[in-house]
């Protein structure tokens, strides 16, 4: 019996190793100059570029994958912050701020890539000016952590009426609006998710557009099925991106002392949370804000210690 039982396990522990989907291939790989400083690394759709941002989020770079040349696209404050690139990866959509006589003006500009001219869709004021959304046939921009559903054509394109349904973040509540039927609904309401005690900080929408991971101050993320109208949660998560199609989350799993961060690692698991899957385990080392290659086969991340940008090969077998 026992050499029965221990068969079964070893069978068992087998099975659990083959089916990974995801394996780590080879040692991280530096993308950037030894003399620069960066954070917040994301992919461009069109895998021809990495974008990041300087400390404070000022600024924003983009890194050519093909020559390692770096181009400045602008030095404006908080430009990095929540930026979003195109869907076909020609543009980047940021807020960015300035600062005249002490008091802080906000717009959003869209940047071609890499040569860094640009537009003004939404001129400098004093207000909160969002955080910009591109529409999936990449024809207009919406506003995200604002006020009131805005839309925005690009380039002086008409507004499409067959865009789909926008999904954004108003009053710490996040709304679901359908064009078709013009209705706006309050997804939180409707999956009956409680978020009085803190704050939505971050939202990512899967590639299919059918799920949302919504980060919160509470270090805990939620994510919702629209099309099952079901909700997980991972705790102790932030900074997450999804695979190419839509079944696996990459986040941080990170501890501070209110002040710094103290160590910092990063994970993939399925997109219920069922699965976790430990892709960097070094306490000398703090790994964050890391993001998913278009072809799934690399995650890029930060060094918290050094400022240097990392891409690791990984075999991802969709499933």
């Amino acid at each position: 019996m026992k050499i029965n039982n221990a068969i079964i396990l070893i069978l068992s522990i087998i099975n659990f190793l083959t089916a990974q989907p995801i394996k780590i291939v080879g040692v991280p790989i530096i993308v950037s100059p030894k003399d620069k400083y960066f954070i917040s690394p994301k992919w461009s759709p069109n895998l021809k570029y990495i974008s990041v941002t300087e400390p404070k989020y000022n600024g924003i770079y983009v890194i050519s994958l093909k020559d390692k040349k770096i181009h400045q696209i602008t030095d404006e404050l908080s430009a990095g912050y929540k930026y979003q690139w195109s869907p076909d990866g020609k543009f980047i959509a940021a807020k960015v701020n300035k600062k005249q006589f002490d008091k802080i003006y906000s717009a959003i500009k869209i940047f071609e890539i890499p040569s860094g001219k640009f537009i003004i869709i939404k001129e400098y004021n004093k207000d909160d000016s969002g955080f910009p959304l591109w529409t999936k046939d990449g024809k207009s921009i919406y506003l995200n952590f604002y006020d009131q559903l805005k839309m925005f054509p690009v380039f002086n394109k008409q507004e499409q009426n067959g865009y789909e349904n926008l999904i954004y973040v108003k009053d710490n509540k996040l709304y679901l609006y359908n064009p078709q039927k013009d209705t706006e609904i309050n997804i939180l309401d409707q999956l009956k998710i409680e978020l009085s005690n803190f704050r939505i900080i971050d939202t990512a929408i899967s590639p299919d557009h059918n799920k949302i991971a919504i980060e919160t101050t509470a270090s805990l993320v939620y994510i919702l099925s629209l099309r099952e109208n079901i909700t997980y949660k991972l705790p102790d998560a932030n900074s997450v991106s999804w695979s190419p199609d839509s079944k696996h989350l990459v986040f941080c799993k990170s501890t501070d002392d209110g002040h710094n961060f103290i160590s910092s690692d990063i994970y993939i698991s399925t997109w219920d949370g069922k699965n976790l899957f430990q892709i960097t385990n070094t306490p000398d080392k703090i790994e964050l804000s890391p993001s998913w290659s278009p072809d799934g086969k690399w995650i890029v991340y930060s060094l918290f210690n050094s400022g240097k940008i990392l891409i690791q090969k990984i075999t991802y077998l969709e499933n």
